[in-house]
């Protein structure tokens, strides 16, 4: 059996990794059009924060007492008056030798409401490039924000107040992130510093692989994140009895649906502007201009439908009412995962980060920012 603090960590840790993975995408984003590139420290540390964010809330609100704590116990105290731990400490550790007075409870209370915040500091700091100040700002923030929900009880999920808001905790906890902040260069030193990729970030860089495969994600994502939303407002409309009469059935609607985030997200971006993607777009990847205009539209379709975009619409395809639960379904699966592992393996293998999309098409895949540049001058 777990002690209640070592659950708490436990459920910290395994719900900040699926926070970080459900996070991933933003994260990848964030990292691209911030600092113009990704670096994998830098993701991990990302992954980090969101596992010490979730920790750190489930440490300090968890676990939640039954439905009849407040009338067995009667509730918990709020500490409004400051510095009150002085005299705790100095009562607890009175006719102690220094040792013995660091291993007292009152002790290791104080230094452990410091220690809780220096991660939080360092990565406002190192991570996010952010000033001493706002890193002080944000434990602040977010320890007064921990108070109020243990000294509301939840903000009234309880009668009472189940753990023990106290001021000197906001105050501990501030001193730790803006600690945390000053040490950041130590604590994150495998963490790039922020500021030199930002203020670089408009410089072109090679195109990559890895640059590739996460617009990819991007897209994939984005593709079934919009098909989801379109589904589920449909669905909540149709339950609501709120769509017009005569619609279709909730499976012909789902694959329409599918059929509109396709369009969207992937078909209309490959005819427009640059005809880049939006996930290469987020990756400062486009498409080189002269053989846009070389190939044109026919390319945008060859290259959107031997990519991403193919395995999404036979997706579609195979989920349709009349085709869904046959061979013909089954077969259209296997090619579609077919070409996707296809393109994957090309893409892995191909130094020049083409891919079977960009060759089948013709095209060169290049650094938007380059682009740019070149237009510019």
């Amino acid at each position: 059996m777990f002690h209640p603090w070592a659950w708490s960590a436990v459920v910290g840790v395994i719900l900040g990794l699926v926070f970080f993975v459900l996070l991933l995408v933003p994260i990848l984003v964030w990292e691209s059009r911030r600092f113009g590139r990704l670096r994998v420290s830098r993701t991990l540390a990302s992954g980090a924060f969101a596992i010490f964010g979730v920790t750190l809330a489930a440490y300090t609100l968890l676990p939640l007492p039954g439905p009849d704590w407040c009338q067995v116990h009667g509730g918990v105290k709020v500490s409004l008056r400051p510095f009150t731990f002085v005299d705790r400490v100095f009562d607890a550790t009175r006719g102690l030798s220094p040792a013995a007075a660091l291993r007292s409870f009152a002790v290791l209370q104080v230094l452990m409401n410091i220690v809780l915040f220096l991660p939080l500091g360092a990565f406002v700091r190192r991570l996010l490039g952010q000033s001493h100040v706002v890193a002080g700002l944000a434990g602040l923030g977010t320890s007064v924000l921990i108070e109020l929900t243990q000294g509301t009880g939840f903000w009234g999920l309880y009668d009472c107040a189940y753990r023990f808001g106290d001021i000197d905790d906001v105050i501990m906890n501030t001193l730790g992130a803006v600690i945390g902040s000053l040490l950041a260069s130590v604590l994150l030193f495998w963490v790039p510093e922020a500021r030199p990729d930002e203020t670089r970030r408009h410089d072109p860089r090679p195109v990559t692989r890895r640059r590739r495969l996460a617009g990819m994600i991007v897209d994939a994502v984005a593709f079934y994140g919009v098909w989801g939303v379109l589904t589920l407002s449909y669905r909540l409309a149709d339950r609501a009895d709120l769509r017009p009469r005569g619609t279709v059935g909730t499976a012909w609607a789902d694959t329409a649906a599918g059929f509109v985030a396709l369009l969207v997200v992937l078909i209309v971006p490959a005819l427009v502007g640059s005809g880049a993607s939006f996930g290469q777009r987020a990756m400062w990847l486009t498409p080189e201009r002269s053989s846009v205009r070389r190939f044109g539209p026919v390319a945008a379709f060859v290259r959107t439908l031997t990519g991403f975009g193919g395995f999404a619409l036979l997706t579609l395809v195979e989920g349709a009412p009349h085709i869904a639960g046959t061979t013909t379904a089954e077969i259209i699966r296997v090619v579609s995962l077919v070409l996707l592992g296809i393109g994957l393996i090309v893409l892995v293998v191909d130094r020049s980060a083409r891919g079977l999309s960009f060759r089948l098409s013709g095209q060169a895949v290049v650094d938007s920012r380059t682009e740019a540049a070149d237009e510019s001058a």
